[in-house]
């Protein structure tokens, strides 16, 4: 007693004290993630690691479909490539992640913290990233048709090519954020406006 809990150990507590059933992911790949931070090419579709603590973990190509990862600490977390199709990141902490490549269609990122995250060519169609902190996340090349982007803090952030066609950006902050190239058809800028100079 006493002692300072490791991130690892904090993981592993909320790992090993969900009481919910697993629904398609391998319990061998949760032990593993457990017990190292690395699960990369892992599934672990519709796993729960709400408010898991993950920093750093070796996610890659992991199949996280429809997992909850609400309020999860993932800051610096390697997640390239991987299945975030549907999963629930509402507030958590993915700072400094390597998001590259990954697949997020339609997931839930809302009060999300993604700053400094690299999310190159990474798919956020639909995802809902209203209230999201991104600033100077690098999203060249990321396809964000119909994301909701809503009051999202994209200071600084680099969406060179980024397809921003049908996204929601009302009231968003785009201060000093590079847009060159950038795909703006039916998109809703930050004034109110609809932006179809891209179509």
């Amino acid at each position: 007693m006493g002692q300072p809990v490791s991130r690892l150990a904090a993981a592993a507590l909320a790992i090993t004290s969900l009481s919910v059933p697993s629904q398609g992911f391998e319990a061998s790949a949760v032990e593993r993630l457990r017990t190292s931070n690395q699960c990369a090419g892992c599934d672990l579709t519709e796993v729960v690691l709400w408010n898991a603590a993950l920093g750093g973990a070796d996610l890659r190509g992991a199949k996280l479909h429809g997992a909850l990862l609400a309020s999860a600490t993932l800051t610096g977390a390697n997640l390239a490539a991987a299945d975030l199709t549907e999963a629930v990141m509402s507030r958590a902490d993915l700072s400094g992640a390597d998001l590259r490549e990954a697949d997020a269609t339609n997931a839930e990122l809302a009060w999300a913290r993604l700053v400094k995250a690299r999310l190159g060519g990474a798919n956020l169609w639909n995802a809902n990233l209203s209230d999201a902190r991104i600033a100077h996340a690098d999203l060249t090349g990321a396809r964000l048709t119909y994301a909701k982007l809503w009051r999202a803090d994209l200071s600084g952030a680099v969406l060179r090519g980024a397809n921003l066609k049908d996204a929601h950006l009302a009231d968003a902050i785009l201060t000093g954020a590079d847009l060159a190239g950038a795909i703006f058809c039916n998109t809703t800028m930050p004034d109110g406006r609809i932006d179809n100079s891209g179509c």
